[in-house]
């Protein structure tokens, strides 16, 4: 690539004078004679032809001011330290400023026991309710695993119960006499209730502390209401129909109750378990609570019925 280098100012020579021009946009030299009378035919080359004095001036003042024509420049290379960003190739900069795809930690957005469909419940339920060595129930060694401690013996107790029941042939009439004798006597009051328990020589009932209270049975709170129902349902002492009797329900009524069937019309106590008791439990802290319970196999069940769920 040419590079224009600046030269003197020389004065205009005379149009009688030979002139050599270069570095024009013309071809590279032409030679204009002293004198037209040249044999040479101009004819033929227009330029030539006009009136030197004119076209002389304008071509010396092109060539004076060739510096700043821009004639293939060569590029500036800039003095200054070159920031790291720049000398990072395009598309480099954005796999940089990034980690790669195998170190995020993605989020599975967790799934709960009762989110699974009824052919995977149908598979653990079934391991559920299977017993150990001991005839304990798999789904009870786990309710007393995640309620265990002190504090937790009557939210156990209810929750066992209230399964057992289920298991022994769904429904809980207890729970059904509760609420039908709510909407009869509307204004029962704890300490009646109390008196009624006392004369069936039933001190446990008598003895419940949600019911150590002058305030109306229907005012008990859901969790109340389901440890009084599993009381009511020992068929080993004076049971619900003893109370329901006392109370002035007629036989159809109790044979209805006696009839009551769970709302999911099912007597398994572990697909009660998963859809109500562990209902919000995730999948995963599931598999955590039955592997400390050395019941891998149910583990494994609920693994690969996640996995199946995830890939849905």
């Amino acid at each position: 690539m040419a590079t224009i280098k600046e030269k003197p100012t020389k004065p205009i020579p005379d149009a009688s004078s030979s002139v050599t021009l270069k570095g024009l946009c013309l071809s590279p030299q032409i030679v204009i004679p002293k004198e037209t009378g040249d044999c040479h035919d101009n004819s033929k080359e227009p330029f030539i032809n006009q009136d030197i004095s004119e076209a002389v001036p304008d071509l010396l003042a092109q060539a004076s001011n060739a510096d700043s024509l821009d004639i293939e420049q060569p590029p500036t290379i800039p003095s200054s330290p070159v920031s790291p960003v720049c000398q990072t190739p395009p598309g480099q900069q954005f796999l940089t400023n990034q980690q790669p795809a195998a170190s995020q930690n993605v989020q599975q957005k967790p799934i709960t026991l009762r989110s699974l469909k009824k052919k995977q419940l149908d598979r653990i339920c079934h391991e559920l309710d299977g017993c150990t060595t001991g005839n304990v129930p798999r789904w009870q060694i786990l309710v007393e695993e995640e309620y265990k401690g002190q504090e937790n013996i009557p939210k156990r107790k209810r929750i066992v119960g209230d399964l057992e029941q289920c298991s022994l042939g769904g429904g809980n009439p207890g729970r059904s006499f509760l609420e039908k004798l709510e909407t009869n006597n509307p204004d029962l009051n704890c300490e009646d209730f109390r008196k009624v328990a006392v004369s069936f020589h039933r001190g446990d009932i008598n003895k419940a502390p949600y019911l150590q209270n002058d305030g109306k049975l229907s005012d008990l709170e859901f969790d109340d209401i389901l440890a009084l129902s599993v009381l009511l349902n020992n068929k080993n002492a004076s049971n619900w129909e003893y109370f329901a009797e006392e109370y002035g329900f007629t036989s159809p009524s109790i044979e209805q109750i006696r009839n009551s069937k769970a709302e999911d019309g099912t007597k398994s106590a572990g697909l009660k378990l998963l859809k109500d008791t562990f209902g919000d439990m995730s999948t995963t802290r599931f598999i955590e609570l039955c592997k400390s319970k050395d019941l891998n196999f149910i583990a494994k069940t609920v693994t690969q019925n996640e996995n199946e769920s995830r890939k849905e």
